[in-house]
Order: C-alpha cells, then sequence, then structure tokens
C-alpha cells in the first residue's frame, strides 16, 4: 500500500539503497526528505530528481557523485539541498550552479570542489546559503565567491587556507551576515580586512593563526555580534580589547591562554550573554569575577582550573542557565554547592 498523506518523511541511515530512493522518487504527496546515510548512490539520486514534489532533500552521505549532482541540477522544484560528504567535484558543481530553484545547498565535505566549482556557484543568483566546508577552494575561488551579492550565509571552513587574501576579497562583500573561515590561515592581516566589514554579524575564525593586532581590529567591529576566536593566540591583551566591545553578545575564546586577568576583564562586560573560555588556564581568581557578571546565561569553562572557590561563586550566581565544568577537577564541596542549586540550570555538566 502506498501512503497518501505523509508530507514529510525521515529515514536516516536505513540502508534503502537505490531501489528505496527509486520507490520513493515515485511518491506525488512528500515534500520535504531525508535520506541521509543510505547508500543510494548515483543511480538513487537520478530518480529523486524528477520528483516534482519535494521542495526539502537531504542526500548527505550517500556516495552521490557529479552524475547524480547533474541530474538534481535539472530539478526546479527542490529549494533546500544537502549534499554533504558525498563524492561531487567541480563538476557536479558547476551544473548546481546553473539551477535556479535552489536557495540553500550544503556541499560540505565533498573535498574535490576546487576553484572552478566555487567560481560557478559564485554566479548563481539564487542561493543565499552556501556551505562549501572542507573543499579545496584557494584565493581565486574565495575572491569569486566574494563578488556573489545574493548569499548570505557562507561557509568556506577548512578549504585550500586561502590565507589573508582570501579573506581581504571576502571582506568587500556586502551582503554576507554570516562567515565561517575557520582554519583558513588568514593570519592578523585577514581578521583586520575582515572586521573593516559592515554587514558580517556572525563571524567564526578558529584556528587562524590571529594575534592581538587581529583582534584588536575585531574589538572595535560595528556590526558583528557573534565572534569564535577558538584556537588563536590572543592571549591576556586580545581578551581585555574584546571585553570593551559593547556589541558583541556570543564570544568563543577556547584554548586561547587567556588566564584569569583575561577572563577578569572579560567579566566587566555587560553585553555578552554566551561565552565560551574553554582551556584557558583560568583559576579561582578569574572564576570568582565572571560569577559576579550580570549579563551572562550560558558558561563553558571546561578544562580550566576550578577550585571550591570559584565552584561556590557560581553556584550563587543566579542568572547562568548553562554551566560546563567538564575536567576541572573540581573538589567535593565545590561539586556539593552546585549540585545543592542544579534545578535553578537548564544545563549542569560537572
Amino acid at each position: 500500500m502506498v501512503n497518501t498523506s505523509i508530507t514529510s518523511l525521515d529515514l536516516t541511515r536505513n540502508d534503502i539503497g537505490r531501489l528505496g530512493a527509486q520507490a520513493l522518487a515515485a511518491n506525488t504527496k512528500i515534500t520535504s526528505l531525508n535520506l541521509e546515510h543510505n547508500r543510494i548512490g548515483d543511480a538513487g539520486a537520478q530518480a529523486l530528481a524528477a520528483n516534482t514534489k519535494i521542495t526539502s532533500l537531504n542526500l548527505a552521505a550517500n556516495r552521490i557523485g557529479d552524475a547524480g549532482a547533474q541530474a538534481l541540477a535539472a530539478n526546479t522544484k527542490i529549494t533546500s539541498l544537502n549534499l554533504a560528504v558525498n563524492r561531487i567535484g567541480d563538476a557536479g558543481a558547476q551544473a548546481l550552479a546553473a539551477n535556479t530553484s535552489i536557495t540553500s545547498l550544503n556541499l560540505e565535505g565533498n573535498n574535490d570542489i576546487g576553484d572552478e566549482g566555487a567560481q560557478a556557484l559564485a554566479a548563481n543568483t539564487s542561493i543565499t546559503s552556501l556551505n562549501l566546508q572542507t573543499n579545496n577552494i584557494g584565493v581565486a575561488g574565495a575572491q569569486a565567491l566574494a563578488a556573489n551579492t545574493k548569499i548570505t550565509s557562507l561557509n568556506l571552513r577548512n578549504n585550500n587556507s586561502f590565507g589573508a587574501a582570501g579573506a581581504q576579497a571576502l571582506a568587500a562583500n556586502a551582503s554576507i551576515t554570516s562567515l565561517d573561515v575557520a582554519h583558513n590561515n588568514i593570519r592578523d592581516a585577514g581578521a583586520q580586512a575582515l572586521a573593516a566589514n559592515v554587514s558580517i554579524s556572525s563571524l567564526y575564525l578558529r584556528g587562524n593563526n590571529i594575534g592581538f593586532a587581529g583582534v584588536q581590529a575585531l574589538a572595535a567591529s560595528a556590526s558583528i555580534t557573534s565572534l569564535d576566536l577558538a584556537d588563536n593566540n590572543i592571549g591576556v591583551e586580545g581578551a581585555q580589547a574584546l571585553a570593551a566591545n559593547t556589541r558583541i553578545t556570543s564570544l568563543n575564546l577556547e584554548s586561547n591562554n587567556i588566564g584569569d586577568a583575561g577572563a577578569q576583564a572579560l567579566a566587566a562586560n555587560t553585553k555578552i550573554t554566551l561565552l565560551n573560555l574553554r582551556k584557558n588556564n583560568i583559576g579561582d581568581k578569574g572564576v570568582r569575577a565572571l560569577a559576579a557578571n550580570t549579563s551572562i546565561t550560558s558558561l563553558d569553562l571546561r578544562e580550566n582550573n576550578i577550585g571550591t572557590a570559584g565552584a561556590r561563586a557560581l553556584a550563587a550566581n543566579t542568572r547562568i542557565t548553562s554551566l560546563n565544568l567538564q575536567d576541572c577537577r573540581i573538589s567535593k564541596a565545590g561539586r556539593k554547592a552546585l549540585e545543592k542549586v542544579r534545578d535553578r540550570f537548564e544545563l549542569l555538566v560537572l
């Protein structure tokens, strides 16, 4: 019996293969379909491409190559397409770039999409959200994407280390509001260029060898409200510079060696609501200062050195609703103080 009422279907990790995909392709009611991790291959993708009802399609991790991508590119109904972790290269990306119905496209982890694929996608005028994380895009690809005026959310994390030149090109774009260029070795010059952009509000710069000069520029940004600088080299001075910013509400400084002095500076900020200071050599002095802050509601202090005094100070804070203290070697007395108020937290990890 064929079901005629289901409009949204999730069959993640069911090993339905090519035959299952072909059967589902004949359905005329489903508009949202998730077939992630099902080994449907190019044949399954080709069958689904012929469907005229599906608008949201997730085919991540399905061994789909350029042939499958080319077939899906011919579909004119799909608006959201997830083809992450497949085997798509420049030819597949070029075909998808010619599609005019897709507005959200995820090609993360295809590894083989390079500058030619990025240049083709840059010419598309319908896509507003594009994920090209973990591919092989260099400076030329980044420069091409920078010229696009429709994309508002762009993820280029972990590409071919396009460096400062790629970041400087992207900084000139006026439509992107969310940009992820983590692990691309953009350094201070790239950070300084991005800091001057006035459209980006969410910026992800993890693992980019950014030091004080780059952080100082970012701290002066008038548009950034969410900033990820995990795994850089900002130190105490960088934390102090960021503490003076009055627009950032979400800040990730994981693994930056800011210590107690950096934590104390950030504690004086009254705009930050979400703060990640994991693995920063922070002790009780810094923790007590953070506990006295009145704006933070989510605090991650994993892998720091929190003693009984720090734990008790955090237990006394009534604004924090999410607190992660994993691997902090908290004393029995400190744990007892926090467990006593556990009901006050939405999330408490000890």
